[in-house]
């Protein structure tokens, strides 16, 4: 399934944000409307769920 350009640029850039350093995501998991292939440009958000390392801090889940 390819996704829209709207939702590859915002995941891509959650990722280089969290590039590296104690941040760097575990998992990346996509569901809801752009998952389902249902994604709306002018309704839809995208919905994300971001697994950290357990050594990640406070300051990290918070990103």
């Amino acid at each position: 399934m390819l996704l829209p350009p709207r939702v590859q640029h915002y995941i891509a850039a959650i990722l280089e944000t969290c590039k590296g350093g104690e941040c760097a995501p575990v998992s990346v998991i996509l569901f809801g409307s752009a998952a389902a292939g249902g994604f709306s440009g002018t309704v839809s958000d995208v919905d994300l769920i971001l697994v950290l390392p357990d050594t990640a801090g406070r300051s990290a889940s918070l990103v």
